[in-house]
């Protein structure tokens, strides 16, 4: 038993390794994506993240750990600027690998604490990103590519194994496999109706997306496709690196399924998060074979110390139960104790988009009647108010932080709802010069999602109402 439970652990020590080369483009595309959700979150700092906008502080439960309440310490919009900031300095250090460990450490502190401040703007995308760093942290980012490599001598090996690296392989493998294997129990997605139905949700669809739903057939090839991608893809993960062209096939493969899941649905940063983490799967052999250098024998190149590699497998160790509990327990007290602490550090590993069958789809209208008694719509820029489908219901939203908020809304948040058309109540007549909004009513305009194209007819369904005379003008507040 001893024996073969030895050769296990030599094989998954072989298999798990992780190339220098490819630590450094995968660090390098976190930062990049680190420094671009600041810059898109940048413009919506009044609106999304101060007291000001639509999720004070005190509609907001604070975290637990107070290394997370950054934010929570003032309400203004100047204070989320300096905050922001402040998350850039350690994400341009990641990005040149200065010191990365620690820039690692501070960017992992600065996004969770940013996600806490306002979670009903949160996508997949945002989740994996902080699981990335996370295991990130105790990965060796600086050893290639990076102001730490110049400082210090050079390195003779490439390779890296070690505890850190399987729980990042692992990472994927259940980002992937829990998916898979959830679509595999779902009827419509062994049917190949599963991108059908993802593709019939309005508001995320591209043109590209609206051109390909009209191919049914099609569809339901890339549904089987993507069933087979997603259950067996991971399986080939733990495939030893020296068989370098199939670990580059399998990374190719998924870096054009997500760049495909890009063009056709506007899902925010969940694609290119995904195609960062297979960057850090890049195998030695491909680098080696551009280039004259071939890397030594899989080893650890800086050997971590013993508390670190234990605190990697008990924090994996529990994020594999967590994982099974988010998606097969039933809701309970056993449930939501085994869960807390993944909640308070923000380790979600529910991975289940788009698995269950749609039940409707539609578009939002924010009719606002103005005091000379025209009606207009908000979400459409001020044009008159109509009750037809725009032809790209994504392009409604200023971006995908506005879209993943407002159809949240959908759900019977009616609280958001109306802070929602308050905040708007003051915003419009602030920039009106003209008439003003004297009242604006939030409407979710639905159909059935239907079989093969046979939707229901359209209904309305009102979720809020504000009278803008409430509110005071912004320079009064």
């Amino acid at each position: 038993m001893r024996t073969k439970l030895a050769r296990l652990r030599a094989y998954f020590n072989k298999a798990a390794v992780l190339d220098a080369r490819a630590l450094a483009l995968g660090r390098a595309a976190m930062a990049l994506l680190l420094l671009y959700d600041l810059a898109a979150r940048s413009g919506d700092m009044g609106a999304l993240y101060s007291d000001e906008g639509i999720e004070p502080r005190s509609e907001v439960q604070a975290p637990l750990l107070p290394l997370f309440r950054l934010y929570f310490v003032n309400g203004t919009p100047q204070w989320t600027a300096g905050l922001f900031c402040l998350a850039a300095l350690p994400a341009c250090a990641l990005l040149l690998g200065y010191r990365t460990r620690l820039a690692a450490v501070l960017s992992w502190v600065m996004l969770v604490a940013l996600q806490k401040r306002n979670g009903s703007v949160l996508q997949g995308g945002d989740d994996l990103l902080v699981m990335f760093l996370l295991w990130g942290t105790f990965l060796p980012l600086g050893q290639c590519w990076s102001v730490d490599a110049w400082r210090r001598p050079q390195e003779t090996s490439f390779t890296y194994s070690g505890p850190a690296t399987f729980a990042f392989y692992g990472q994927l493998f259940m980002l992937y496999f829990i998916t898979g294997t959830l679509k595999l129990n779902a009827a419509h997605w062994r049917w190949g109706n599963g991108i059908y139905d993802a593709l019939s949700a309005d508001y995320f669809v591209t043109g590209f997306g609206q051109w390909l739903y009209r191919h049914y057939y099609v569809l339901k090839g890339l549904s089987w496709a993507t069933l087979l991608l997603e259950s067996l893809g991971p399986l080939l993960l733990f495939i030893a690196p020296t068989r370098w062209k199939v670990r580059t096939g399998l990374v190719l493969s998924f870096v054009g399924f997500h760049l495909g899941i890009s063009a056709c649905m506007r899902i925010g940063m969940f694609s290119f998060v995904c195609i960062a983490g297979w960057l850090f799967l890049i195998p030695s052999g491909l680098f080696d074979h551009f280039s004259n250098n071939r890397a030594a024998t899989a080893h650890n190149p800086a050997p971590r110390r013993r508390w670190e590699r234990t605190v990697v497998v008990i924090l994996f160790s529990y994020l594999v139960i967590a994982a099974m509990v988010a998606d097969r327990w039933p809701e309970g007290k056993w449930r939501d104790a085994l869960l807390k602490p993944a909640r308070v550090l923000a380790l979600q590993e529910h991975w289940g988009m788009f698995v269950k069958p749609r039940a409707d789809s539609g578009f939002l209208v924010a009719g606002a009647t103005l005091t000379s008694g025209r009606q207009v719509d908000f979400l459409r820029g001020g044009q008159p108010l109509s009750w037809r489908q725009p032809a790209l219901v994504v392009d409604l939203f200023a971006n995908q932080r506005w879209r993943k908020m407002l159809t949240g809304l959908t759900n019977g948040n009616k609280n958001r709802a109306e802070r929602y058309l308050a905040w708007l109540c003051r915003t419009e007549n602030a920039r009106r010069t003209g008439e003003k909004a004297v009242k604006v009513e939030l409407t979710y305009v639905s159909h059935a999602v239907g079989p093969r194209y046979e939707h229901g007819a359209e209904e309305r369904k009102p979720l809020a109402q504000h009278d803008c005379a409430k509110e005071k003008p912004l320079s009064d507040r």
